[in-house]
């Protein structure tokens, strides 16, 4: 662990700064397994190499790395790197976890990113949010659902599922501010609004889960739980259906 951090990590975000795209990228997955692999050691990474990690991104885009044929295979890097950096629990700066956030905003809901790259972010989301978000920022809270909760009706598929995976692995006190509200706009997202929506199941299948982990992160009463169950069965009939009819 001694030779790790004090000179593999060095080299590896060292080589961030390289003209070598694969050497980019494989260096941020080799960094986020090194420090899960630390995560009981981590006061043996220097503040030097701390303060380097929270800037990753910010050399990365320095150097291109975001565009061109090459750019989704590095944001789906990117996003490995803030799962294991936010497994590990590395320290963060308040800059680092909005910059990041807002990253992983725009590979969640924009349908232009491959599915790989959108499924890689809701899994760094997860373990960035239950990680970095705290009870003491509530306004940071309001915000992030509201901007997902604003995309759930959005004309692009790829978009309205991303955001509905999003609240699906985001924590209770994220969800829980105004739960009965959140399973209200939830619910329509999980019926077929007109006949050309029968096949897009996998809209309706990521607010189930979204709503799912409301009532497993959230205090739900009766009344909610009996609007989930509702919500659940719905989505089951609608798909026996469409197989019945194919």
């Amino acid at each position: 662990p001694d030779y790790i951090s004090s000179h593999v990590l060095p080299l590896l975000l060292g080589s961030l700064e390289t003209g070598d795209f694969n050497c980019r990228h494989g260096a941020l997955h080799a960094i986020g397994d090194i420090c899960v692999g630390l995560k009981d050691r981590l006061d043996q990474i220097s503040d030097d190499l701390i303060y380097k990690m929270n800037y990753t991104l910010s050399v990365l885009e320095s150097r291109g790395s975001f565009r061109g044929s090459g750019g989704d295979e590095m944001r789906g890097a990117v996003c490995y790197y803030i799962e294991k950096i936010s497994n590990a629990g590395v320290k963060l700066t308040s800059e680092t976890i909005k910059v990041w956030q807002e990253f992983l905003n725009v590979c969640i809901v924009n349908p232009e990113q491959f599915v790989g790259v959108q499924a890689l972010s809701v899994e760094a989301l997860r373990g960035f949010s239950w990680q970095y978000y705290t009870e003491s920022n509530p306004e940071m809270w309001s915000h992030i659902v509201e901007h997902y909760i604003s995309q759930l009706r959005h004309e692009f598929t790829a978009t309205r599922v991303g955001s509905a995976l999003a609240l699906s692995v985001l924590p209770g006190c994220v969800l829980s501010q105004d739960t009965k509200s959140l399973l209200k706009l939830l619910t329509p997202c999980t019926k077929v609004q007109n006949k050309s929506e029968t096949s897009l199941a996998e809209c309706r299948v990521s607010a189930v889960k979204a709503i799912t982990n409301v009532q497993l992160v959230c205090p739900c009463n009766s009344e909610m739980r009996a609007q989930i169950y509702a919500c659940c069965w719905s989505v089951w009939k609608t798909i026996a259906l469409t197989v019945e009819e194919t």
